[in-house]
């Protein structure tokens, strides 16, 4: 007889167990992994602006107006340049989103990496609609989303980005007393605490 079949609590913890466990594996196969990419010397300006670039269309067709402010010199970081891409991919992407729900007024996105003594940060900065307090770290969670369910989002968009970043040694946050849409702060350590 199994240890829950006579007690619902246990069935559900172990259940939850479970679902926790499929959960972390769905999240882990969604990170690319560059097929065993090493750990190498990045340039984030130069990340952040092929993102930018690569999302040209689709931010034209939005109508969203790019401010992009490069720090003028970064020193290289180490890190993964495929899981880098992706995470400013996603972050990009949501924000795109975010500014796809504004209903009028500008469609502004900010984009700036600045340079720091042990770390270098990367900012994001959308007019949308911004995210409500108790969202502030539930948006983190794998499969939260706030689209409806017509609309095919899994909700894995922000948890991939916060597993890369803590996969490089870093922090994301949301920055509560932004008000004027979302403001997400990227930091990644210049050198110790890198990538795993």
């Amino acid at each position: 007889k199994k240890a829950g079949a006579d007690d619902p609590l246990a069935a559900a913890l172990e259940e939850a167990v479970r679902n926790g466990r499929e959960t972390l594996d769905t999240l882990r196969a969604s990170i690319p992994d560059g097929a065993g990419e090493q750990a190498l010397p990045v340039d984030l300006n130069t990340v952040v602006r092929d993102i930018l670039k690569l999302s040209t269309p689709r931010l034209l067709a939005a109508g969203v107006v790019v401010d992009w402010q490069p720090a003028p010199e970064l020193p290289a970081i180490p890190g993964r340049v495929t899981q880098l891409s992706t995470l400013f991919k996603q972050l990009v992407d949501n924000a795109v989103e975010a500014l796809h729900e504004s209903r009028g007024g500008p469609r502004e996105l900010r984009v700036a990496t600045l340079g720091g003594i042990d770390h270098l940060e990367v900012v994001i900065e959308d007019s949308g609609p911004g995210i409500p307090d108790e969202w502030r770290f539930k948006v983190f969670e794998p499969f939260f989303t706030t689209k409806g369910a017509d609309q095919h989002h899994l909700g894995m968009g922000l948890a991939i980005a916060q597993e890369i970043v803590a996969r490089h040694g870093g922090t994301l946050d949301i920055d509560a007393a932004y008000r004027s849409g979302c403001r997400m702060r990227v930091q990644l350590p210049c050198a110790s605490g890198g990538p795993a």
